[in-house]
């Protein structure tokens, strides 16, 4: 019995509520669940796994999302250019800066050509 009165083998009664074996069974489950105390171990692992990973994660953005407008330019036009384009790959985002700097390169050069 969770709480109340017995009233025959097999049914509870909670105030006016009558409870079968089997909602008993549901109800000290769900109870046990809840009461069940919190796991230390799982909290200090998620933190020890945030610590460890967190200046990977750090620099990971730092380049797939750069400080220098040239850089942030350059990986906007590679997106806009190139729908898979993913700027977390190291040699996505080198290959799309290559491409920028030739585009620069030529435009600069083509400019110089027609003074």
């Amino acid at each position: 019995m969770i709480y109340g009165v017995s009233l025959t083998p097999g049914l509870t009664q909670v105030g006016e509520i009558t409870i079968s074996p089997w909602l008993e069974d549901l109800i000290r489950e769900y109870q046990q669940e809840i009461s069940a105390p919190s796991r230390p171990g799982r909290l200090i692992l998620l933190a020890s796994m945030l610590a460890i990973l967190s200046p990977f994660l750090l620099r990971l953005d730092r380049a797939a999302y750069p400080s220098e407008p040239d850089k942030q330019q350059a990986l906007e036009l590679c997106g806009r250019a190139d729908p898979t384009f993913v700027r977390f790959f190291a040699s996505e985002r080198d290959a799309c800066y290559a491409r920028v700097i030739n585009r620069a390169a030529r435009a600069a050069a083509d400019t110089e050509q027609r003074r």
